[in-house]
């Protein structure tokens, strides 16, 4: 079994965009919310990005001191777009 699970996986990663996305996520929760935390490492090392659950696109949230800006319609930070174009080219461009 371990040999055909290790064989899927090779196989699944043969099928990946590269670079490949590497992150660690942490879950804090804070105001009675679940933020979930990504740090990036690799060729988006540097990379820090947090997300929320909300009940509704509507709700109303009071961001705790320690969040950065809204990128949430800034296509860059899409895991597509940090694929094709990584965080550290932004650096480089003096971008970000």
């Amino acid at each position: 079994m371990h040999n055909s699970t290790a064989r899927c996986r090779t196989d699944a990663e043969g099928l990946c965009l590269r670079p490949l996305i590497e992150k660690t996520r942490f879950v804090v929760r804070d105001g009675g919310l679940k933020w979930e935390i990504d740090e990036f490492m690799g060729v988006n090392h540097g990379l820090v990005i947090t997300e929320v659950e909300l009940s509704d696109e509507g709700q109303q949230i009071r961001a705790p001191s320690w969040l950065g800006a809204d990128v949430t319609h800034d296509p860059r930070y899409f895991n597509q777009n940090l694929v094709e174009h990584p965080y550290a080219e932004w650096r480089r461009e003096g971008v970000g």
